[in-house]
């Protein structure tokens, strides 16, 4: 087995002198990274996240090459298992990384895979890269020209030159063209919103009862109001409305009025609240909230209608994702090997589109019949593939 050369170490390259894309005399950044933690943590993005993931990974992706699957291509093998020749103890499989890929791509916009190369320069594996690590770097006096990628790591920032990265980009931010857009920036403000409401729901359930403004009734029994009075008067009501002994009773020795302080959850509108987010996010990310279950889907929820929406979830999300990420790919890891080929996922499998597929035979057939095609031309469309995203 030929040696590796890993290149977070004393001999990774160093950039000349490049200066990250500016606008207006400033680096330009990502999603800011309480952005990113916010949409981490928040459960909608996740879901649309975790939907992602799982649905993703469900067509293989293959090389084709003259028109013909190609499984036996290097390349195809290493996407299949991209830490094969590495002789390391590594249990990433190509689906995993996949998985990452679109997570990245939904969290952020920006997706990167390292070319693991040999001492000869070969291509041999295939590593993902968090992209919060990584930012591109433009060349001196441009915006818009990649020198190469700063790579930040446990041991410190390395410099990798374009050669070396595969990078996902989904649409390209007006701000910074060296990277895609993250969808994300649209909707920080109900993101925010949505992990508030959560925060409130969980403060409320600590403490059912609100705020309390506690007066003396009789202005007589003023004079009996001490510090000791206070302090115990208000350890009781608060032992009393939250924590684990709320519900108890109070008896306070002197008339008192307590009067509730804020709102309540249905003066809030809380329902309300929750659904605007959910709709804005999941109308933006692209997949229905029927799909992922979220409350403001399931209202008029149907076996029919969730078809629908979940055939409409994978032309509007999925394909387009699939596409790109296959063309990426193609253009800046294909070329590496020889012969040339092309990467495509494998989509007669996936079960949203079997209706679509089942469509295309009926038509083959009657046109077929028909006498408008042969029998071998018929044949043709049928076995041509992915070649129709859509």
């Amino acid at each position: 087995m030929k040696k590796w050369k890993w290149p977070f170490g004393a001999g990774a390259e160093s950039p000349p002198n490049p200066s990250p894309a500016r606008i207006a005399g400033g680096a330009v950044l990502p999603l800011p990274p309480r952005s990113r933690r916010d949409a981490e943590t928040n459960s909608i993005v996740m879901a649309v996240v975790q939907w992602a993931m799982r649905t993703f990974t469900e067509p293989p992706l293959r090389v084709r090459r003259d028109g013909q699957w190609d499984d036996h291509h290097p390349a195809a093998l290493l996407l299949q298992r991209p830490h094969a020749r590495l002789g390391e103890p590594s249990k990433v499989s190509g689906r995993q990384i996949r998985q990452a890929l679109v997570m990245d791509l939904v969290l952020d916009g920006n997706a990167y895979l390292h070319k693991v190369r040999d001492e000869t320069g070969q291509v041999i594996g295939l590593d993902w890269w968090p992209s919060a690590s990584v930012t591109p770097v433009a060349m001196p006096g441009t915006s818009h020209r990649l020198a190469g990628y700063r790579v930040a790591t446990s041991g410190g920032e390395v410099w990798m030159t374009p050669g070396d990265v595969v990078h996902f980009m989904d649409g390209i931010d007006p701000e910074n063209p060296l990277r895609g857009q993250s969808p994300l920036r649209a909707i920080e403000c109900e993101i925010r919103t949505d992990n508030e409401v959560a925060q409130y729901h969980r403060a409320l359930m600590r403490a059912p009862a609100p705020s309390l403004l506690v007066t003396v009734r009789d202005a007589g029994d003023a004079g009996a109001i001490t510090d000791h009075f206070v302090h115990e008067t208000k350890r009781l009501l608060t032992q009393a409305t939250a924590g684990d002994q709320a519900g108890g009773v109070v008896f306070p020795t002197i008339p008192l009025d307590v009067t509730p302080l804020g709102f309540s959850p249905e003066q809030m509108s809380l329902d309300r609240l929750v659904r605007l987010p959910e709709e804005r996010i999941t109308a933006l990310l692209g997949v229905s909230a029927l799909v992922l279950g979220l409350g403001s889907g399931m209202e008029h929820a149907t076996f029919s209608n969730f078809r629908e929406a979940r055939e409409a979830a994978v032309e509007s999300f999925l394909i387009p994702k699939w596409r790109l990420v296959a063309e990426q790919i193609t253009d800046q890891l294909m070329p590496e090997f020889d012969p040339p080929a092309q990467a495509e996922f494998d989509l007669r499998d996936v079960r949203a589109l079997q209706e679509d597929e089942s469509d295309r035979h009926a038509r083959v057939r009657e046109n077929v019949q028909a006498g408008l095609w042969t029998a071998d031309e018929g044949r043709a469309v049928l076995n041509r593939g992915v070649d129709n995203f859509g």
